[in-house]
């Protein structure tokens, strides 16, 4: 979906409803309008794609083509639930509105951009009234944008074998925060202990002490970072005493999160430096960005530990 969206961006818009990259309206309308909403936080956040307003206009544009084809009571119940998977929330009195926004649609009281304009101040709403900011969605697009890369086994690892990514997992919407934070916890494990390995197998083909030394020293370092995520508590906390609220789970998903993210740097910093030659100049600052980015890792472990 998110490779149709990029395309969407710098494409023809009537060409792109034509190409089939939506499963249904329901979901091209859905996708738009989430996207548009990201954008209100756009100079905070660090969206997936360019947040100018010509885009946005022509995101607009878009969805003011394929909103009125939606005719149904049930095209309109199923995007209301599928924007409610995405975290909104939709009160009795936003359904009421909600519905008669199908019925001036329908009708055609409303002409298409007045439409878009009222579904955007709807979702935006609903979002506000979850405690879900446009940044967080923002965000939740980041994450989405690195999960179509299958994981993979790292092969040995002389200088100039990548280091095999692992993908995050999607969030916000579709899972619950604490199945979320159990699988960002088993995504950091499984990129750290791939980092672990090639660093050992680069390790068994140099003979050089100092580089060897400075993978030793990552590797260290790495073996720290897991043990301090072995000792991880559980975000959702059986004791009602101990439990956390909703602010504090979720400070805590995002420091889990922002260890996640430093990973992805890590992996490029590591494969840049499995790239070049042992003891180079390129070598030496490789070595320094992979120790940086670890440090960051434990960093924001040590505050996803941080539990009270």
């Amino acid at each position: 979906m998110l490779e149709s969206m990029m395309e969407f961006m710098t494409g023809d818009v009537l060409e792109v409803l034509t190409k089939g990259f939506w499963e249904s309206v329901v979901e091209h309308v859905t996708t738009l309008v989430v996207r548009l909403f990201s954008r209100q936080g756009s100079s905070t956040a660090t969206p997936l794609a360019d947040t100018s307003p010509t885009n946005e206009s022509r995101m607009r544009d878009a969805l003011a083509v394929v909103l009125p084809r939606l005719q149904s009571e049930d095209d309109w119940t199923r995007l209301r639930q599928t924007l409610e998977q995405f975290g909104a929330q939709f009160d009795p009195t936003a359904r009421a509105e909600l519905e008669a926004l199908q019925q001036q649609v329908v009708s055609r009281v409303l002409q298409p951009p007045q439409a878009v304009s009222r579904l955007e101040q709807l979702t935006a709403d609903a979002f506000q009234r979850a405690g879900i900011a446009p940044t967080d969605v923002a965000a939740g697009e980041r994450v989405a944008a690195v999960i179509d890369t299958p994981p993979a086994t790292p092969a040995a690892a002389p200088p100039g074998t990548r280091l095999a990514d692992v993908p995050l997992p999607w969030k916000w919407w579709t899972l619950s925060r604490s199945e979320i934070d159990q699988r960002l916890r088993d995504v950091l494990d499984g990129r750290l202990r791939a980092a672990r390995l090639a660093c050992e197998q680069a390790g068994s083909l140099i003979t050089e002490l100092a580089p060897l030394k400075n993978l030793r020293r990552i590797v260290e370092r790495l073996d720290m970072v897991l043990l301090q995520l072995e000792g991880i508590p559980p975000l959702q906390i059986e004791t009602r005493g101990l439990r956390l609220d909703s602010h504090g789970s979720r400070a805590l998903l995002k420091s889990l999160d922002g260890a996640a993210q430093a990973s992805t740097d890590l992996t490029k910093s590591l494969n840049r430096l499995l790239a070049t030659a042992p003891g180079s100049q390129e070598w030496n600052q490789a070595q320094l960005e992979v120790l940086r980015h670890t440090d960051l890792i434990a960093q924001h472990v040590r505050e996803r530990r941080d539990v009270r």
